[in-house]
């Protein structure tokens, strides 16, 4: 059964009188007519008793389960609600809403924080995202900036607000009960947001809400009349890319790489010859004799180099393994060298991005770089990801391939971005393939089989890898496609004696910035032709 309990406050009022005005619970009308009763009798004053703002409760008793109250905003609703509650009854489903309407949308997402997010690969956006969306909910941002505006009005010298991040708007709904969220919030929130950032942006935010509000309903037993995400459509995307490398890009591309690799090497030389000065340097009297001291020591350091230093091709390498693999960025930067098998040929990815691991093949070009590399670390590519991304940055500008100027937003769209080294790799490979392999391809194998996707089909093929590297040499062979422009191709830059997985040797350089004039009693080898600016003939020992 159920029934209408009227929560209403009793408010008693005075005519020009306001501080008498007094309210009293929705449970205590008698006291509430023992003081209208009392300012008539004492001090002669009528007062008037009226209901506050209307709080109406359905009260729902069912046989074996608990009472629950449901809040409704008028009479009419209250009895709408009372027949829907009966006919859910006869049909044996009964619904509690009542953990629904003592919850608000911010406290879910702040348990989707503490229990969900540990467990995603993408812990670290996805928490800044949502911590984002309640702080945005509370304006903390807003008035932030506004504290710091009026502060320096004030001639004060506050401290700077760290966030780079707009606004986000339209998100007051999250501090409602969950069961009162509607789809017409988050449209408001789309359409609010679709003015500050790229539909993409605002996708990835909806899907973050969406996942908060299905673990409610799915999993915490969170029951609403209507998902809020049913009527709520996400914008359209449409950013994908179709970048390609064109014309002398490609040897660009690796010119720039090795100009990268020579300087870090030349920095990496001079700071390993200074660790001993900057010890010494320690114990000056003062900072400045130190500071001098270390100036004397990096010129000694910098005579030194003029007879040559290693040069580690690791940007070369990574590059080259990122365009003719294809794989992702954060998949190369954790390759650990356990994990590349030098007489297979191929690199084994153990966690990757959607946790499936896989084994990829490694062309001969790309596994004779690798050997080349020190194996002072666990990682192939001793990198972060800030490192390599300003490092790309650097390289990419320095080959043309990237605008200087960030100014002119519809030159950015030609960059080349790091990605793009992915879609060029795997569109070589479906060309090559395409053109010179005499297997079978996805889309014949499609019509054999009768798949309509892929997706099916690749539960069918496991190709081996190994396999898979002796196609891709004798492809790429039969074509006659270099994957760095045919520099490597031409001039033998690296030699191999594919015996071990060991390097093949140290490469000296000799910088022309530092020293115009070398005299070796060595004959020069094939890495004479180093086409790094700046640089004479090089030697290998």
């Amino acid at each position: 059964m159920s029934s209408i309990v009227n929560k209403s406050k009793w408010i008693v009022t005075v005519k020009r009188r306001p501080d008498l005005t007094r309210a009293f619970p929705h449970y205590k009308g008698a006291e509430a007519k023992a003081y209208k009763q009392q300012l008539l009798s004492e001090d002669k004053l009528v007062a008037e008793i009226a209901r506050g703002p209307l709080k109406l409760f359905v009260r729902i008793s069912t046989c074996g389960r608990p009472s629950q109250y449901l809040r409704v905003h008028s009479y009419e609703e209250a009895e709408a609600l009372d027949t829907t509650t009966r006919a859910d009854e006869l049909r044996g489903v009964p619904v509690n809403t009542t953990a629904a309407r003592r919850t608000t949308t911010a406290q879910l997402i702040e348990r989707y924080i503490r229990e969900e997010c540990v467990d995603h690969k993408g812990e670290d956006v996805e928490v800044c995202s949502l911590k984002g969306m309640l702080e945005d909910s509370r304006g903390e941002l807003i008035r932030a900036r506004q504290a710091f505006k009026d502060a320096t009005d004030r001639g004060e010298n506050p401290k700077p607000v760290k966030a780079r991040r707009q606004a986000r708007t339209e998100l007051e709904w999250l501090h409602l009960p969950f069961e009162e969220v509607r789809s017409a919030h988050l449209t408001a929130f789309k359409n609010a947001r679709l003015k500050q950032v790229k539909p993409a942006t605002v996708k990835r935010e909806m899907d973050l809400l969406s996942a908060v509000i299905h673990k409610a309903i799915d999993s915490w037993d969170y029951v609403i009349a209507k998902n809020p995400m049913k009527g709520a459509k996400r914008p359209i995307v449409n950013n994908g890319r179709d970048r390609r490398l064109q014309g002398d890009e490609q040897e660009r591309l690796f010119r720039s790489a090795r100009r990268e690799d020579l300087i870090r090497s030349r920095d990496l030389a001079i700071e390993a010859l200074l660790i001993e000065p900057r010890e010494q340097a320690k114990k000056a009297r003062n900072k400045s004799e130190g500071q001098r001291f270390l100036k004397r020591a990096r010129h000694r350091a910098l005579k030194q180099l003029r007879r040559g230093y290693s040069i580690s091709p690791l940007y070369e390498s990574l590059i080259a393994f990122l365009l003719e693999s294809a794989p992702r960025r954060s998949e190369a930067l954790a390759l650990r060298w356990r994990d590349v098998n030098f007489e297979d040929e191929t690199a084994f990815f153990p966690d990757t991005k959607n946790s499936r691991s896989r084994t990829v093949p490694v062309q001969r070009f790309t596994m004779d770089l690798l050997k080349s590399l020190p194996r002072s670390e666990e990682r192939v590519f001793a990198l972060t990801e800030g490192e390599f991304t300003g490092a790309w940055k650097r390289l990419a500008e320095r080959a043309g391939l990237r605008e200087r100027d960030r100014a002119n937003k519809e030159k950015c769209l030609k960059d080349f971005h790091v990605h793009d080294l992915r879609h060029e790799g795997l569109s070589r490979i479906s060309e090559v393939g395409h053109a010179t392999n005499p297997y079978f391809n996805v889309f014949d194998l499609q019509a054999i089989s009768g798949h309509l996707d892929i997706a099916s089909l690749a539960r069918y093929i496991n190709p081996k890898p190994k396999a898979l590297t002796k196609r891709l040499n004798a492809s790429f062979a039969e074509a006659g496609i270099s994957p760095d422009g045919g520099y490597r191709a031409n001039n033998a830059r690296i030699r191999s004696t594919r015996s071990s997985g060991g390097p093949t040797g140290v490469v000296i350089a000799f910088p022309d910035v530092l020293h115009r004039h070398v005299r070796s009693s060595r004959a020069p080898s094939a890495l004479s032709n180093h086409p790094v600016q700046g640089s004479a003939p090089a030697t290998k020992v």
